[in-house]
């Protein structure tokens, strides 16, 4: 699926330029926003490296409305939502 993503943005025009935000749910898997920020980029997209955070939910097993009610990962998604905001209405 994700190969098939990245096929699908890499033909056509829809990334350029475009902001794009990378929210990480595993601090082990650092290496891959990483890999996924350095492939953006080469598809000519602008990640928002300050809106772009991880928020570590391993071995929580909370569904979207647990998530969400946690005041610590709450309040990181909203700021971070903030940013991506600004950075588009810069545009």
């Amino acid at each position: 699926m994700f190969k098939k993503v990245l096929g699908w943005l890499a033909s056509g025009s829809e990334v350029f330029s475009k902001p794009i935000v990378l929210l990480n749910t595993s601090p082990r898997a650092t290496y891959v926003q990483a890999l996924l920020t350095e492939i953006v980029t080469i598809m000519t997209g602008r990640i928002v490296s300050e809106a772009s955070i991880t928020i570590s939910l391993l071995g929580r097993n909370l569904d979207a409305p647990e998530t969400v009610a946690d005041p610590e990962i709450l309040a990181a998604l909203q700021a971070a939502i903030a940013t991506f905001v600004k950075a588009i209405q810069q545009i």
